[in-house]
């Protein structure tokens, strides 16, 4: 009897941490999709994403004296990066102390468009892959502030650069505009 009684205990205790595992399987699925892929879980593996390498200090962000057109270019050489920075920056400042071996990884550079205030922010979130097409999508993402927002007039702009595995397919870009408020709610 006492046995018995024993195994009853155990079981209830066990029964008692479900509801803490589905809560943690919960928060961890709600944060994957608030965060929008910006963090990877194995076994939230989508197969159109790309594999994207960060960069470090990037993206950057410029101040400029002139406006600048946006540039989107896919960098395949050590000269194309040299001349990629030394168009989107012609200060110089930018540079990129990574050795990038040009034989297995290709470079991803994508600027904003020119900014007159600050408040902006611009990264490259992913990179897709459409098989039946043989092509890629760079999809960027630019925050802007809202109307409440305070801001300083700046021109400026974003330079964004990631690495993914060298690649023979068709590269199209896309820019996801998002606006942020800033009012305390």
């Amino acid at each position: 009897m006492n046995n018995n009684l024993n195994q009853k205990q155990t079981n209830m205790a066990g029964m008692a941490k479900l509801p803490l595992i589905i809560l943690l399987g919960l928060v961890i699925g709600a944060g994957y999709f608030l965060l929008q892929g910006d963090v990877k879980i194995p076994f939230f593996n989508d197969d159109n994403t790309v594999e994207v390498r960060r960069l470090d200090d990037y993206p950057a962000k410029i101040a400029l004296t002139e406006e600048l057109e946006k540039t989107q270019t896919v960098i395949k050489s050590e000269e194309e990066l040299v001349n990629f920075l030394a168009t989107v920056d012609p200060t110089g400042t930018l540079t990129l102390d990574e050795k990038i071996n040009f034989d297995r990884e290709y470079l991803i550079g994508t600027t904003s468009k020119t900014f007159k205030t600050d408040g902006y922010e611009f990264k490259t979130r992913r990179v897709y892959e459409d098989k039946e097409k043989n092509e890629l999508t760079v999809s960027s993402v630019m925050r802007k502030p809202a109307d409440d927002c305070i801001v300083t007039e700046e021109l400026n702009m974003f330079v964004d650069i990631v690495a993914i595995s060298k690649t023979d397919k068709v590269v199209n870009f896309e820019t996801v505009t998002e606006t942020y408020t800033c009012s305390d709610e």
